[in-house]
């Protein structure tokens, strides 16, 4: 499907090119501060992943498990009211016709924001925290090592969310 050469310039685009707008700094843990719940996002996952034997169930229940376990409440169907907090888990793979995959991860807070030079917009979405990764794994340990790679973003956001939010 793609050549190594392709692949590595697909992922390079998609890279430069994503929207992400934060970090895990601390401006983007300040922003974390008074969330009390979140809903979680797992978009589609594209052929190479599900190729590759991983599901969204899978992903879902780890996601949700980790921020559980850390005492922070998974809540779907959020209301405006909340300001609509979504931590989404982002997946993009790669077959590198090597016998391995290049891998994508991002996990990004999503919440309600207004604009201070236009308030009169009134909100929108946007990204207030993230992290990405890009990895190569081999196909026999592809479910495995991107599992835990999502697990260990997953950790870095109830890190800065429990740094916002202190008990």
């Amino acid at each position: 499907m793609f050549s190594n050469h392709f692949g590595t310039s697909v992922f390079l685009v998609l890279l430069l090119a994503s929207p992400l707008l934060a970090d895990d700094n601390e401006a983007a843990r300040w922003s974390l501060r008074g969330i009390e719940a979140v809903d979680v996002v797992i978009p589609d996952l594209d052929e190479a992943a599900q190729n590759a034997g991983i599901t969204s169930e899978q992903l879902r229940t780890d996601v949700e498990l980790k921020l559980r376990m850390a005492g922070i409440k998974v809540q779907s169907d959020l209301r405006i009211r909340s300001g609509m907090p979504r931590l989404c888990v982002g997946l993009v793979m790669l077959d590198d016709r090597a016998g391995g995959y290049s891998a994508m991860i991002t996990v990004e807070l999503e919440q309600q924001v207004q604009l201070v030079r236009m308030p009169e917009k009134g909100v929108i979405l946007a990204t207030t925290w993230s992290v990405l990764t890009v990895a190569t794994v081999g196909s026999s340990n592809a479910v495995r090592y991107i599992r835990e790679g999502i697990r260990d973003k997953v950790d870095r956001f109830v890190n800065a969310y429990l740094s916002a939010n202190p008990k």
